[in-house]
């Protein structure tokens, strides 16, 4: 914006001949040459005296100076004023600026001289990022006052920059290890990491937040879609597709756990691991993975599923690893490729369809627990399923392919629903014993060449439970056989459905209270109740006796009759001399059965009124029942 340098001279009235940008002052000592411009910047100039060129000045720093401003260097004597070949470096600095370091939160620490001459090239002394970040060097740069930015090299020479004529202020960023497509996170662009408004990241939490399902990916960094070196959540509102159709990954955590949360479905396409972690995973989602050359979903750790699942794997490669638990809930679970949780349990609930790959369809280094509906075949290998530890069922499970069809280190235990396991060797095998619950509706086992079922410890059955094919097959300790052969075909079902028949002994007691028969079975000998008093039990019926007067109605039961479903039969009994009905024996009798006899025109109990027992009723009977209700010592029918 103005200034001068002042260069000696051996003429103090010499001339510039540069223009008009360049003037010879009058205030400046004799033998000095003294040149003004108002140029922003220039590289150099010449000085001529009478025509002739004294020199070339070149100005090594600086673009611009305060006006009226100015520092008189001496750079040294023209030998030769008339040399056409003389040049002479004049230093410019300028004048001093200052440097400040903008707030760098808790990410790492600048530090750097206070304030250097426009021109000076500064360099820093330090720059360091916490723990958890790195200096992002492609994010460096100065602003000036006046809003101008500029770079930070870095270099052999650490990082510096060439200092503008104006106060700065140094911007550092720092990068986690979290990579969008090609694109590093760091504190300069978590908050819209691809420049679309569509991704970013909480660097405090470790969230990584894609708004739209549809990302446009700039290539991959170390051959991922997504990759990050440390724990990762990512959070998809709508949902995630990442298909890329060259060499290269999914979704790569390599140093902590990956959790996803989406509430549309995600879409994973690659060629290496569609999704790997070096810890655990838990996928709140429903997900759609394939590998065409490598493992699909990768745990090293343990894997967590909370949806729906349809992945694939090539080859012998496994649609789901861990090296600890594999739990899957919800479903449906589609899967192309064996299932191994290595070191750990397997547990699915809900409906699962796997079909294997290599040795088996699920492995498991402890136990496998299937909940729910599971189809699962294997063309050829070792066993469909193979649990290192035990095995437990509980749904509409058929296993089909293998040596084995479902395998137990340790017990093999089917609580409810139906199961059919079809193996070469051996259907359903265990190291330990076969347990097969009272809920379960059908077990049906197959093989070809060894046993149908082998529990090395027994075959225990529910106590309503029988094996209906073959007819003829009997426990052999660990297995089932025919005729002294194994037996290559089991069924087991339920009994035929049992009928119980209670005994209501109304007002008594009985043993026993039920009976169990086969449904149309006949009762056979029935018990006899017992009641304290003169009660007499009169047998038993289909309906209760509401009162004396009903005893002996409905339909009496006997040996001979048969029950087709559960039914309760009711005792029926007579208070001998209790002629009115209201179930004692007192003067109220002797007054009722005074008006029958005489009028005929009262309510009796019928059965009560021979009370002498001679099969007639008179006044003898009345005799007989006074005699009782006054002395007690006669016998009343």
């Amino acid at each position: 914006t103005g200034g001068r340098v002042l260069c000696t001279g051996s003429r103090s009235n010499g001339r510039s001949a540069l223009g008009d940008s360049y003037n010879i002052s009058d205030d400046v000592e004799p033998g000095a040459i003294c040149l003004t411009w108002t140029e922003e910047s220039f590289a150099s100039m010449e000085l001529q005296f009478d025509g002739y060129v004294l020199g070339t000045v070149t100005l090594e720093r600086g673009f611009r100076n305060e006006e009226n401003e100015s520092e008189v260097f001496d750079p040294g004597t023209l030998e030769n004023n008339y040399g056409l070949d003389r040049r002479t470096i004049v230093p410019w600095r300028g004048r001093l600026y200052g440097i400040s370091v903008a707030d760098q939160g808790l990410y790492g620490t600048v530090t750097v001289q206070a304030e250097a001459y426009g021109g000076d090239k500064v360099v820093l002394e330090s720059i360091t990022a916490n723990e958890g970040f790195t200096v992002a060097d492609t994010d460096l740069y100065w602003e000036d006052e006046n809003g101008v930015r500029g770079g930070i090299t870095h270099d052999d020479e650490g990082y510096w920059f060439l200092m503008p004529a104006a106060n700065v202020t140094i911007h550092a960023a720092y990068a986690v290890p979290v990579w969008v497509g090609s694109v590093q996170v760091s504190t300069a662009n978590w908050n819209d990491i691809l420049s679309d408004g569509q991704v970013r990241y909480d660097l405090d939490s470790k969230t990584l937040t894609v708004d739209e399902a549809d990302i446009a990916l700039p290539g991959l960094y170390n051959g991922a879609m997504i990759r990050a070196e440390q724990a990762l959540t990512i959070d998809a509102p709508r949902g995630l597709t990442l298909n890329y159709q060259g060499a290269g990954m999914g979704i790569l955590v390599d140093g902590g756990d990956l959790t996803m949360n989406a509430q549309g479905p995600v879409t994973v396409r690659s060629s290496s691991f569609a999704i790997y972690a070096s810890q655990n995973i838990v996928l709140n989602a429903d997900v759609d993975a394939a590998s065409t050359n490598d493992h699909a979903v990768y745990a090293s750790g343990s894997l967590t599923v909370n949806g729906a699942l349809n992945v694939t794997a090539s080859g012998a490669h496994f649609s789901l690893f861990a090296r600890q638990d594999i739990s899957l809930t919800g479903g449906p679970f589609t899967l192309q490729g064996t299932v191994r949780a290595d070191g750990g349990s397997f547990t699915s609930t809900g409906e699962l369809s796997v079909t294997g790959s290599d040795q088996f369809c699920i492995a498991a280094g402890q136990d496998v627990t299937l909940n729910g509906s599971a189809q699962l075949s294997i063309s050829s290998g070792n066993m469909c399923v193979n649990a290192g530890g035990s095995l437990y069922l509980n749904g509409s499970i058929v296993a089909r392919g293998g040596m084995f069809g479902l395998n137990a280190q340790g017990n093999v235990e089917i609580l409810g629903g139906s199961v059919e396991a079809f193996g070469d060797t051996m259907g359903i095998r265990a190291n330990g014993s076969i347990r097969i619950s009272n809920d379960v509706e059908t077990v049906i086992a197959d093989c070809q060449y060894a046993y149908a079922l082998y529990g090395l410890s027994g075959i225990q059955l529910g106590s309503r439970l029988e094996v209906t094919e073959p007819e003829n097959a009997e426990l052999a300790g660990s297995y089932y056989q025919v005729n002294g052969s194994p037996a290559h075909h089991v069924v087991i079902r339920h009994k035929a459905a049992g009928v119980t028949v209670s005994f209501d002994a109304c007002g008594g007691t009985v043993e026993p209270a039920s009976v169990e028969l086969n449904p149309g079975e006949a009762v056979g000998e029935l018990p006899t109740p017992e009641r304290e008093g003169n009660w007499v039990f009169l047998g038993w019926f289909t309906a209760p006796a509401e009162t004396a007067f009903a005893a002996g109605q409905g339909t009496a039961v006997t040996a001979e009759t048969t029950f087709d479903e559960d039914s309760t039969v009711y005792a029926h009994w007579r208070l001998p001399g209790d002629i009115n009905g209201d179930g004692t024996v007192s003067n109220k009798d002797v007054t009722r059965l005074q008006r029958w006899l005489k009028y005929r025109n009262v309510d009796v109990v019928e059965a009560n009124l021979d009370v002498n027992g001679d099969g007639s009723v008179s006044n003898k009977d009345l005799t007989r029942l006074q005699r009782y209700l006054k002395y007690g010592n006669v016998e009343i029918f």
